[in-house]
């Protein structure tokens, strides 16, 4: 049975949030897109579990069944008409959040609230600890009516924040990034992920929390001995593979379904014999589809001024996102992903072509 999801995304980024959810919805459940707005992504899906898609997503607020949508610059009349949920014996609460739109938030939960006791049987609102949540989102021209479905419980990353693990590296990146990175490259539950420069292990530890199998390489025996410190603090003691090895010269048994890394951008480039991190970073994509199964993912963070998109193409990769990160005023991320395409596997108005990223997708917070 195919639906219609929508997510109510964070604000924290003007694209992440949404690739993120639509990855995620691509690879449990085969969703398409119908809809992007700003904070809200709407797909058709097929049954899947809503919970193990709240458990996934770093970047989103809310899930929710979409029940209606409606366009008018007349907000106000077109909240009289647009259809509400059907229901009887349960309790209720409407919210209503403004994405841009004019009309006030507290109308349109009363104005809603009033239509569904009218229309339904045996109701009763319940602001605490409803049976159902109705959930409003009102754009300037647009409004999006739905079924609270999960509230996506974010704080579980702060138990993995990097001050909290017993190894800690002043480079590790944030959980929350980290769990995108993974989500970005299509892992799913079984799938085989490689970190070739794992470090102290923050992107295995996420891709182990969403059912991934996980190979974890650093070239500093220390990293490798910290990486599987927090992976034990944290409970996993299986279903990964940790090894000391230079990430330029590995081989794999079996090829990986995602690559996943945050590359070396200053000492760790010399620890493998690289004076450049840019060297190291162009010698490890030249070789990766190597490692990665044809159809593969790659999610790549490196600084913005490293440029490798032009040696991904090159190599068999298609450009999917570029996502900028501002870390601090020396330091801005750039989120690369790709994938390694199938012959002829681009449809035409993909193929080959550069991805052109512009400052609007500038973030600037606390990842």
């Amino acid at each position: 049975m195919r639906r219609t999801l929508g997510f109510l995304l964070s604000g924290e980024h003007p694209r992440l949030p949404s690739a993120e959810a639509l990855a995620v919805a691509e690879s449990e459940s085969n969703a398409r897109p119908l809809l992007a707005r700003p904070r809200v992504l709407l797909v058709r899906s097929e049954s899947t579990s809503i919970e193990r898609l709240s458990a996934r997503l770093a970047f989103t607020k809310k899930i929710f069944e979409v029940s209606s949508l409606a366009l008018s610059d007349d907000l106000r009349s077109l909240i009289e008409v647009i259809p509400v949920p059907a229901m009887s014996g349960i309790s209720f609460r409407v919210r209503a959040v403004s994405l841009g739109g004019r009309l006030d938030s507290r109308i349109a939960e009363r104005i809603l609230g009033g239509k569904i006791l009218r229309e339904g049987s045996e109701l009763r609102v319940d602001l605490e600890s409803p049976d159902v949540e109705v959930l409003c989102l009102i754009f300037p021209d647009l409004l999006i009516l739905g079924q609270t479905l999960s509230t996506v419980d974010r704080s579980r990353f702060r138990l993995r924040e990097t001050s909290m693990r017993p190894f800690f590296h002043p480079t590790s990146m944030n959980p929350i990034l980290a769990r995108a990175m993974v989500n970005l490259a299509r892992v799913r539950e079984g799938s085989l992920v490689l970190d070739p420069f794992m470090g102290a292990g923050g992107i295995v530890l996420e891709a182990l929390s969403v059912g991934a199998r996980v190979i974890g390489v650093d070239a500093d025996p220390d990293m490798v001995s910290g990486a599987l410190q927090n992976l034990s603090f944290y409970g996993f003691f299986r279903g990964y593979s940790l090894m000391v090895a230079n990430a330029v010269e590995l081989s794999l048994d079996e090829k990986a379904d995602a690559i996943v890394t945050d590359p070396p951008y200053g000492r760790g480039a010399r620890v493998l014999g690289f004076k450049e991190p840019l060297s190291l970073l162009k010698r490890f994509v030249d070789r990766s589809p190597d490692l990665l199964k044809e159809g593969g993912w790659i999610t790549l963070s490196v600084p913005d001024w490293m440029s490798v998109e032009a040696l991904m193409e090159e190599v068999g990769y298609s450009i999917r996102g570029v996502y900028f990160i501002k870390v601090h005023k020396r330091l801005r991320r750039k989120i690369l992903v790709g994938r390694l395409d199938y012959a002829g596997d681009l449809p035409g108005d993909l193929e080959r072509r550069p991805y052109q990223a512009s400052e609007r997708d500038l973030y600037s917070s606390r990842i």
